[in-house]
């Protein structure tokens, strides 16, 4: 049997307990030891509503006072450096949110020192574990991809959100296309220096696939979609419920089913959360490498980064 792994987490906001508290509660093998945060309330409460027996208000309290072998960092990204560090330093295993940090700079420091200390880091890319997406990129496995248009559309005007929300869609094209991305052109529409509106980018891989970028904030609707064609295959998957894919001469549509398990919850795996906490986990079990590693992360990072620098826009440093 895989040994069990304590884990901790960092952060008790929206995020950590709409999917990363759940999930390592019921993983088999994973002891949720502690829970950390700055809102002294935020953290009781999750800790009550998940049973976690430790409760800390810093990552150097955590690190002082409770005995665990990983973490998970879900605090808001200029947090990210600050935490992980610490973590890493102190021989921790690390999952953490996207983006990884404001600043390529911390990024890259952040990569090297989980080589020097041999850390599992792993970054939360779930669109590269969600069945819908993992499908499409399957269809390809065998069969040159020539084009490859993502879609990252919201009906709000955020901050920065190439880099904190479109950054998944720019993730899952490297993912699909392979090889060394190269910007081709970028062109944004910005209400402000950190809100753009629409943003379009053409980007060329090593092996002959092109990608193409799409994203609006002031859509009708939240979209995400992502199409790919070469090969005789056509597939366009709508994030994260289905997928229709043209090959052969016959059309066939595809729609998520959970697994059977008595504790699936439907959008916990269906967008992908599930099975990355689980391949972290087994990689902290047994030192593999995960789907997501955060060096492979940084370079989409850098890709946002050279987006935003095309259009004009503050890049990350």
């Amino acid at each position: 049997m895989p040994k069990a792994i304590r884990i901790a987490v960092i952060g008790a906001g929206r995020f950590a307990g709409l999917a990363v508290l759940p999930i390592l509660r019921r993983l088999p093998n994973v002891h949720l030891v502690a829970v950390t945060g700055r809102t002294p309330e935020k953290v009781a409460r999750a800790a009550a509503l998940y049973n976690v027996p430790q409760t800390f208000l810093s990552v150097e309290e955590l690190l002082a006072g409770a005995e665990f072998d990983a973490a998970a960092v879900c605090t808001p990204p200029p947090a990210h450096t600050v935490a992980v560090t610490a973590l890493l330093r102190a021989g921790k295993d690390v999952y953490c949110e996207k983006p990884l940090a404001p600043k390529l700079s911390e990024m890259e420091a952040m990569v090297t020192l989980a080589k020097e200390m041999d850390r599992v880091f792993m970054v939360g890319m779930n669109r590269r574990y969600a069945p819908v997406c993992v499908r499409a990129k399957e269809l390809f496995a065998d069969r040159q991809l020539d084009l490859c248009v993502v879609e990252k559309h919201k009906d709000v005007l955020d901050q920065r959100p190439l880099l904190n929300d479109g950054l998944h869609m720019i993730d899952y094209m490297r993912w699909v296309c392979g090889g060394q991305a190269r910007v081709v052109s970028a062109l944004a529409r910005a209400e402000d220096a950190d809100r753009e509106s629409t943003l379009t980018a053409v980007i060329e891989f090593d092996g002959g696939p092109i990608g193409v970028f799409l994203m609006n904030r002031r859509a009708g609707r939240w979209t995400e979609r992502a199409t790919l064609h070469g090969g005789g295959c056509s597939t366009t998957l709508d994030f994260p419920d289905s997928s229709l894919t043209h090959l052969g001469g016959e059309s066939t549509i595809y729609e998520f089913r959970p697994k059977d398990w008595a504790w699936a919850v439907d959008m916990l795996e269906k967008g992908g959360f599930q099975q990355e906490m689980e391949d972290f986990i087994q990689c902290v079990q047994s030192r593999g490498v995960p789907r997501a590693p955060a060096e492979d992360v940084v370079e989409s990072h850098r890709v946002v980064d050279t987006i935003y620098r095309m259009c004009g826009l503050a890049g990350l440093d």
